[in-house]
């Protein structure tokens, strides 16, 4: 978890887990509560620049915030990539739907919250060598497990980011 006591900044692992995997977790957690607070700006009917809803592109993020979180479950937890058309599928499960009331905003960000908790029930099972355990990339490369939770950190930060700049943008 992360704290912030004014002076004091320090991750520290989520209890309940392995050292090291609560610490990733805490990581993770942090990012997404900074992604949710940023969302706390937007509307579902926001307009952007040049006319479209800005919401329409912060969806367009928050899709693949979740599609790239879902891939690294199959990765780590299912030992597989996706499928032909399988992601395709993904992506319109996530905009379409129900949730309980809101519009896609809302929706989406309850789906992010179910993805994660899927995430995080898998790593209750998991020890801090299993981080270390390398798997194959499509390109032929490898990487551990922990480097794939901080590549998925380090995209939902890229994302995240991306959304600050359209709500920069709208904002004039």
């Amino acid at each position: 978890m992360f704290t912030d006591s004014n002076q004091d900044l320090q991750i520290l692992p989520v209890g309940g887990y392995p050292r090291e995997v609560g610490r990733l977790i805490g990581i993770l957690s942090h990012i997404r509560a900074e992604t949710i607070q940023e969302l706390s700006r937007v509307s579902d009917d926001q307009p952007e620049a040049g006319g479209d809803r800005i919401s329409d592109s912060i969806a367009e993020n928050l899709v693949q915030i979740a599609l790239e979180e879902r891939i690294l479950q199959l990765r780590l937890f299912e030992g597989r990539e996706p499928e032909d058309g399988e992601r395709e599928g993904w992506a319109r499960g996530l905009e379409a739907g129900e949730g309980d009331g809101g519009g896609l905003l809302h929706r989406l960000i309850e789906r992010l919250g179910e993805i994660r908790e899927s995430t995080l029930r898998h790593l209750y099972r998991v020890s801090d060598g299993w981080l270390d355990e390398r798997l194959d990339l499509p390109d032929g490369r490898t990487a551990n497990r922990y480097w794939h939770l901080f590549h998925l950190a380090e995209e939902e930060v890229r994302h995240r980011e991306h959304m600050r700049w359209l709500l920069g943008r709208a904002a004039g």
